[in-house]
Formats: C-alpha cells, structure tokens, sequence
C-alpha cells in the first residue's frame, strides 16, 4: 500500500468550520487558536487530528497529512513514503537552533517532511547543499545524511513531522556518523508534540 505525506499551510478564520480531510493529521499551530473537537490548541502547540476531524479558531496552522492517496495542488509539499506495511508512528516536533549551532552529520530513522518557521537553515547532503528560508519545506527519506547548519545571527526552529517504525515510540531518531564529531556540542533542542501509532489499514 502506498503512503504520502502532504504539507499544507492554512490560515483560519473565526467563521470557519475546516475538514481536515481524508487521512490522519499532525496539526502545529503557528499563531492564533484552534479548536478540534473538545480540545483548544494555542500558537506555538501542536497536536494529532484523527480521520474526519474538523478544525475552528482563527489562527494560521501547518497541517501535515498522511494519507493512501497523493494530493495533488498541496500548497507546499507532498512525498510518498515507502516502508510501512501495517503500521507506523507519526511524529509531530520541533527542532531549536541558537545562532551558529549546528547539527554535525547524521541520520534519522524515519523518513519526513520539515518545515523552517523562523531563521536559516543550511542542509548539506552528501549530494547537494540548499539553504532553506522560512517556509521552504523539505523532505528527508530515512537514513539520509545531512548536516544541519543554523543562521550565525539568529535562533532558527524548524517543525517536522516523521513516520517511524513502531519501536521507536517514545525515543530519539538521530544516529550522528562521524566519530569526529563525538565530543563536539549538540546546542540544538527538541520539542516533541507527540507520537501517535497509524493502523494503515484505516486510512483513506
């Protein structure tokens, strides 16, 4: 079966009534409040949003979907992920830089898509170097390598959002590569908004 994961960026009015649509939903909630069912989500939070949930408030948000169908005219991204069966984890956090801090070479467990919401962030691949502006989404297949290097002058924070196998519920991702970089800082700091287990057989 074939999953994608799809970002798109909303922006949210009093009067609105949103269906999050088809598939499961990691929801960060850049400025503003929402309201999905019973629970109130404030600027700067994130949370999970099940199949045919739907979102009021007035508030811009980032919604991540994943879902068995690509959806064409996302408005920033969407990548088929491959490697799941049955079952997954999605993942919803947060990545903090303080100016000039870097994240030495490494990989992640689980393939995602990120997305800059303040600063600069340079990505060097083994193939390619980008820099990424504020709302330049990328994405990353499990066990790639990058080196992740934040702006000198001011802090930089991206939001991901990850599936992963089973067994990484509840524990970090990051494997670093170099044993030249063993003793060096890790400055960066992770916010985890949550871990939420997909049953695959119940997406649409």
């Amino acid at each position: 079966m074939q999953h994608f994961m799809t970002l798109r960026r909303h922006t949210v009015t009093k009067n609105d009534l949103v269906n999050l649509g088809d598939g499961q939903h990691a929801i960060r909630v850049l400025q503003g409040n929402v309201i999905i069912g019973d629970r109130t989500i404030a600027g700067g939070e994130g949370t999970y949003a099940g199949v045919g949930s739907t979102l009021s408030g007035d508030a811009e948000i980032l919604q991540f979907t994943i879902s068995g169908q690509k959806h064409e005219g996302a408005n920033l991204m969407s990548q088929e992920i491959d490697g799941f069966a049955t079952a997954a984890i999605l993942r919803l956090d947060q990545i903090t830089f303080p100016p000039g801090a870097i994240a030495y070479r490494h990989i992640h467990a689980g393939a995602g898509i990120r997305c800059l919401i303040s600063g600069e962030l340079t990505i060097r691949a083994d193939d390619h170097v980008e820099i990424m502006p504020p709302f330049k989404p990328w994405f990353e297949a499990a066990n790639s390598p990058v080196r992740a290097e934040a702006s000198l002058t001011h802090e930089t924070t991206f939001v991901r959002a990850m599936l992963l196998p089973v067994e990484y519920a509840g524990k970090p991702t990051i494997t670093y590569l170099n044993t030249e970089d063993d003793d060096k800082p890790r400055l960066q700091s992770n916010h985890r908004f949550f871990d939420q287990l997909l049953d695959f057989e119940n997406l649409q």
